[in-house]
């Protein structure tokens, strides 16, 4: 090793050394300085940073429940918007059926015979009232409905004379298998 030859006087030696140990402290303080700054403000800078990524992430979570709650209102809206065509198909479907029992109701209606009303009572009977000119007239008509495929049973409600001479009747006709056989699947 070398040696350093000083040539300086002791004065300027001692203040060359007191200089060098103000600027080591004053870099020690200024580097202490930093390291409290850090040790102060790098946490708060975390916590703020996660902080603000909880909440970017609350706000994506918010809008995944608002999409996946409108996924399941849709789908239990395209169910029930299925259910509702099928009725709606369905009953269409009876009305036909159901208009056809009764144009062939009214087909097989004898001469001298008027209809007052014709309905459905439970969707398995039809029930019929009327008027005729004769017994014997409301006993083809119930034999007429017998010969009809849809109608397995005829019952007679009542057959009585009115004063005008004219018999009233009413008719229980049992539709066969009811009404399942017109539902649609």
């Amino acid at each position: 090793m070398k040696k350093e030859i000083n040539l300086l006087p002791e004065k300027y030696r001692k203040m060359r050394q007191q200089n060098r140990l103000k600027i080591l402290k004053i870099t020690g303080m200024i580097i202490m300085a930093i390291f409290i700054i850090a040790i102060i403000y790098v946490p708060h800078f975390i916590i703020n940073t996660l902080s603000n990524e909880n909440v970017n992430i609350k706000d994506k979570l918010m809008k995944m429940k608002d999409i996946s709650e409108y996924r399941i209102i849709r789908q239990q809206l395209e169910r029930d918007l299925f259910r509702r065509q099928k009725i709606i198909e369905a009953l269409k479907s009876k009305s036909n059926e159901w208009s056809k029992i009764i144009n062939e109701t009214f087909q097989n209606l004898p001469d001298g015979m008027t209809l007052i009303s014709v309905y459905f009572t439970d969707g398995e009977n039809l029930k019929i009232s009327g008027e005729a000119q004769n017994y014997n007239l409301v006993a083809q008509f119930m034999v007429n409905l017998l010969k009809m495929d849809i109608i397995s049973e005829v019952k007679p409600v009542s057959i009585t004379q009115q004063e005008n001479g004219l018999y009233g009747f009413e008719i229980i006709c049992v539709i066969e298998n009811g009404s399942e056989k017109y539902e649609t699947e």
